[in-house]
């Protein structure tokens, strides 16, 4: 029923995380389920998901405040593999929360619920200093995640869907495949030339890839009592790259989107400096990024038959148009 895992949100994050009240049945069966038997349950507001799927926040007083995350079932194997390195990486001294998993039963259906203790996130504000402790936070969880004992089988996850995109591109080749994309989807001739043109991206190296985050964007990236948090490591399961696509990732997401093309280098530089890694493949790496995600939406839609998701296509798109400024 869910083969496809949504984004948490239509757009990139909200820069304020709001919960809200849920109707009062909705509240009641879900403290039930979740056995809680007094306090108030709220829902994250403007997320991708439908009840009774979301991000909630349950307040007995002051003291006791947890985070639920409540899934399909059919995503524990991605949540788990998430909640292994997350707790790995915090037993490593890196920034991560400790969370666990369960069972219910909703419905008739089984469902995945996560918690954790509340931590009172706020957004990642982009300063000199900030970036310096963020790619320092980075680079510990690189370490750690370099030597990880799941490092085969995420290797072997990425050459599966690389070799799935490589079928996908060659879909891409047959004209009628095309034209349909054209005239059925938000895909341009343009957008769709510009997506072509860096598809060798993908191709790099293994011998300079590890495991990495793979989708880290300002969701994903908060601050908890001044200190940088790197959360939410599902896309980390299939993520095999070079640690430059990381960084890419995280100083567009964060960096441009906060400061813009006129401000940017200022930034980048400081974080590139304070990580110890090389500029002159940066804006590569970003796009290489794009590249994924957008291989990504076409295998759901051409070889899996899922709607085509126009507005992921346009937001990734304008990713790589306004990385064309930075060159």
């Amino acid at each position: 029923m869910h083969n496809v895992k949504p984004p948490a949100f239509v757009e990139h994050a909200p820069s304020v995380i709001k919960y809200e009240a849920l109707m009062p049945e909705q509240e009641m069966k879900l403290k039930e389920i979740l056995g809680l038997m007094s306090g108030c349950l709220k829902k994250m507001a403007a997320t991708s998901y439908q009840y009774p799927f979301g991000f909630y926040q349950h307040q007995l007083d002051q003291q006791n405040v947890r985070f639920y995350k409540i899934l399909p079932s059919d995503f524990e194997s991605l949540e788990m593999f998430s909640l292994e390195l997350e707790r790995d990486l915090s037993e490593a001294g890196a920034n991560c929360r400790k969370m666990l998993a369960h069972f219910r039963d909703f419905e008739g259906e089984q469902i995945l619920v996560i918690d954790s203790p509340f931590l009172e996130f706020e957004p990642f504000s982009v300063s000199e200093a900030s970036m310096r402790v963020l790619a320092q936070q980075l680079k510990r969880i690189h370490n750690t995640l370099k030597q990880h004992p799941k490092s085969e089988s995420v290797k072997v996850n990425w050459l599966n869907k690389k070799a799935i995109f490589n079928q996908l591109y060659e879909h891409l080749t047959d004209k009628n495949i095309k034209k349909s994309l054209l005239q059925t989807t938000s895909v341009t001739v343009d957008s769709l030339t510009l997506f072509e043109d860096y598809l060798a991206l993908l191709d790099f190296d293994l011998l300079e890839a590890q495991i990495v985050h793979g989708d880290l964007n300002i969701g994903n990236v908060l601050i908890q009592r001044q200190e940088p948090w790197i959360i939410d490591f599902e896309n980390a399961h299939y993520s095999y790259f070079p640690v430059g696509f990381d960084i890419g990732m995280l100083l567009e997401r964060l960096c441009l989107a906060q400061v813009g093309p006129s401000e940017f280098w200022r930034y980048a530089r400081v974080f590139l400096e304070s990580y110890i890694f090389d500029e002159t493949e940066l804006v590569n790496n970003m796009r290489a990024l794009s590249i994924r995600s957008m291989s990504l939406l076409l295998e759901n839609h051409l070889l899996k038959g899922t709607e085509f998701n126009d507005s992921e296509w346009r937001k990734f798109y304008r990713n790589l148009q306004q990385l064309e400024q930075l060159t």
